[in-house]
């Protein structure tokens, strides 16, 4: 079908056809209701993923965008994020349909050369090679006992990467000592990690918000750099670990030999004794199976010399009288399923207020659209009599607070959050990075889990901390009597804090 036909096709009201066609593929596919149906790469139901392929490259961006977020958030988040192995069957189908269509077309060659290089000349041989990785066996003496260079892929996200990347780098430092790590991935990376020893930041970028084009024919840049890596070195000198990350389509594409690639089936089926288990445990729980160990590391952040100061400058708060600091990121990656809606986080920021002697630390967050957010919470939360102060995180050393009660608006980089976050009391915030943060800090934090799709999810990516609690929300079906319920549990939570020594 041509793009101008699907420009007469699909447009204005009829859009929600594109997110209902990929629903449908859901409800096909068995997975929502466990019916484990099998497909294959032929399967008659994967023509509807070529159907959302072709609207995703018409010439009109409402249809192109509407249908990239149905492959992306109704399709391939709704498999992976039940975390089980029909679920993760039934995603690499999908990615390798996908990619089968875009190598087909004339943007995509490259993508398709490469492809053939490696003798994966269609979909049966791409299939082969992830399934074939994806089988955990432990490393022998030969894979390991010459091993000069390890390259580390990102999995993208701050959050995912401490939880996950986080493990694997403090535990292959333990174990290869003398190796050199190479962490590939956003620059978050060199913020989080800028003190593990020998480890080094290839910065690359996977366009999160791009078009499907964009997500998928990453690729050939990536191999650039992992094959730069490994010049000069033989095989045996090289491992490549892959977290199940979106860089290489979750394992799909190759990056290095097979047998010098580690792949972690991060959201496969576990077994009983760990059908609850986090996301880091599963990666300790890889790794000792990998290794032959019975070792365990807890995501661990360290900030060199008291985090630059922003230790000193909570401390001065409580110096002037303040009885507790308390810092909160609303941010949720892009994912609006995550947040509370209507007033949660101004009655919130209200209620926490109301407090005597706490001061509140609000990070705007990194994204494009922070100035208008924080302005817009300022303008419905400012009804108090409290003082507000705006800080850079360069202007944390050098300011002097002297109230004891009020709010801190605080603009500073991921890593800065982290020193903060260290730094204060309490974390409060959604499932995202700053909870990682705070668990990898040691900082007692309260996590709403909205809109979470199963148990499963919440348990997968809930740190087991000391200090965190952990609160489930249907965000979509709240009531105004829901929503203060859910603040008043947060303010007892946060009463029985103390401020950290």
């Amino acid at each position: 079908m041509s793009a101008s036909n699907h420009k007469s096709k699909i447009r204005g009201p009829e859009l929600s056809s594109i997110r209902e066609t990929a629903l449908a593929f859901i409800r096909q596919t068995g997975v929502e209701s466990h019916a484990k149906k099998s497909l294959q790469v032929d399967s008659p139901c994967l023509t509807v993923i070529d159907q959302l392929c072709e609207w995703s490259f018409s010439p009109e961006p409402l249809v192109a965008k509407s249908a990239t977020s149905a492959i992306f958030g109704a399709i391939i988040e709704t498999l992976c994020d039940g975390f089980c192995d029909h679920g993760v069957g039934v995603t690499s189908l999908v990615l390798i349909r996908i990619l089968q269509f875009i190598r087909a077309r004339p943007e995509g060659a490259e993508l398709n050369r490469l492809l053939n290089d490696f003798g994966f000349n269609d979909a049966a041989a791409l299939l082969e090679r992830y399934q074939r990785i994806r089988r955990v066996l432990p490393l022998v003496e030969e894979q390991t006992s010459s091993v000069k260079k390890i390259l580390i892929l990102s999995r993208v996200t701050a959050g995912a990467d401490i939880a996950i990347t986080n493990v694997i780098i403090h535990r292959l430092r333990q174990r290869f000592d003398g190796a050199e790590l190479v962490l590939i991935g956003p620059a978050h990376l060199s913020e989080v990690f800028a003190f593990v020893e020998h480890c080094r930041h290839r910065n690359f970028i996977y366009k999160n918000d791009g078009s499907l084009f964009e997500k998928m024919s990453s690729w050939p840049r990536l191999l650039e750099i992992t094959r730069d890596e490994q010049q000069g070195f033989q095989p045996e000198e090289i491992l490549l670990f892959d977290p199940d990350t979106r860089l290489s389509q979750l394992g799909l594409l190759p990056l290095a030999p097979d047998n010098r690639t580690c792949y972690f089936p991060s959201r496969a089926s576990q077994t009983d004794h760990l059908a609850s288990a986090n996301l880091s445990n599963l990666t300790n729980q890889w790794l000792n199976q990998l290794f032959g160990e019975e070792l365990t590391w807890k995501p661990n952040l360290v900030f060199q010399r008291k985090g630059e100061g922003y230790h000193a400058f909570c401390q001065s708060l409580h110096r002037h009288g303040c009885r507790l600091v308390v810092t909160i990121n609303f941010g949720v990656g892009n994912d609006p399923r995550k947040k509370v809606h209507g007033s949660f986080e101004e009655d919130l920021i209200r209620a926490l207020l109301a407090q005597d002697k706490t001061i509140v630390i609000l990070d705007t967050g990194r994204g494009t659209h922070k100035g208008q957010w924080i302005a817009d919470h300022l303008a419905r939360v400012q009804t108090q009599n409290f003082p507000v102060v705006c800080l850079r995180d360069g202007e944390i050393t050098n300011h002097a607070i002297t109230f004891d009660h009020g709010l801190i608006i605080f603009n500073g980089s991921l890593g800065s959050l982290g020193k903060m976050i260290d730094a204060t009391d309490c974390f409060i915030g959604y499932d995202s990075c700053g909870q990682h943060l705070a668990a990898a800090t040691s900082t007692p934090s309260i996590i709403v889990f909205a809109g979470a799709p199963s148990t499963r999810f919440i348990q997968r990516w809930s740190p087991d901390a000391i200090g965190n609690l952990t609160i489930p929300y249907n965000s979509f079906t709240a009531t105004p009597e829901e929503i203060s319920c859910l603040i008043k549990t947060i303010i007892q939570a946060v009463e029985t804090i103390r401020p950290k020594e």
